[in-house]
């Protein structure tokens, strides 16, 4: 990781204008969230992540789950509200923190179809946001609503020198009737894996031609 000049009083003013800014979008955010949102812009999985190392202190963050009666309330709200979609997709397998599938379109108006691999990660909330490492997009499940999502909308992020440039992405999505807190979110913690394993993913995805893309799509969809 490169050394990074910030300090703990600069990442609360960045965290500050992130609030206002988003405001200004419509997305309310508490001051914690905007503190574990400016900490991730920066490659930390959240504030206190970014402050313990900063402190260079060693220090190793475990939150609660919640179990029993709480989290199956939980689940079956999500549920409610983002049915699972997976059907759609064929599944080809997964790593310790992605869920692997395989998706089409049909290629430049042609009857036929393209097939490619989609990577969505395990603890998604919304299960609408998905990498495509062979176009190099992130794709979000929500036509022709986001309960009952049949295609999607897809977007190639603009690169910085070292990562993506989040605000853009924001910007540009800040318009559709279909972003949500929780879309939102789930995109924030994708774009922060992504950024680490993008090259990996892109192997796995060339380990497969598209001959055996299509097989295994079919073959499943078939059974």
């Amino acid at each position: 990781m490169n050394e990074l000049k910030t300090n703990v009083n600069d990442i609360k003013s960045v965290a500050k204008i992130l609030k206002k800014e988003l405001a200004l979008m419509d997305f309310e955010l508490s001051h914690s969230s905007a503190l574990n949102l400016a900490s991730r812009s920066l490659g930390f999985k959240n504030y206190q992540t970014y402050k313990g190392l900063l402190d260079d202190k060693k220090k190793k963050f475990i939150y609660p789950k919640i179990r029993g009666e709480s989290s199956k309330l939980i689940e079956k709200e999500k549920l409610e509200k983002y049915p699972r979609i997976y059907n759609k997709f064929t599944k080809i397998g997964h790593t310790q923190e992605y869920n692997i599938y395989i998706d089409r379109e049909l290629s430049n108006g042609i009857d036929k179809y393209n097939y490619f691999l989609i990577f969505e990660l395990k603890n998604s909330y919304t299960g609408r946001v998905f990498f495509i490492p062979e176009y190099n997009h992130f794709s979000f499940y929500i036509y022709p609503n986001i309960k009952e999502a049949k295609s999607d909308y897809s977007i190639e992020p603009h690169m910085g020198i070292n990562n993506i440039k989040y605000f853009d992405m924001i910007k540009h999505l800040n318009n559709k009737e279909w972003l949500n807190q929780e879309i939102l979110w789930d995109l924030m913690n994708l774009i922060e894996n992504i950024e680490r394993d993008r090259k990996a993913l892109i192997e796995i995805s060339n380990k497969y031609s598209k001959e055996e893309l299509e097989e295994r799509y079919r073959g499943q969809k078939n059974d």
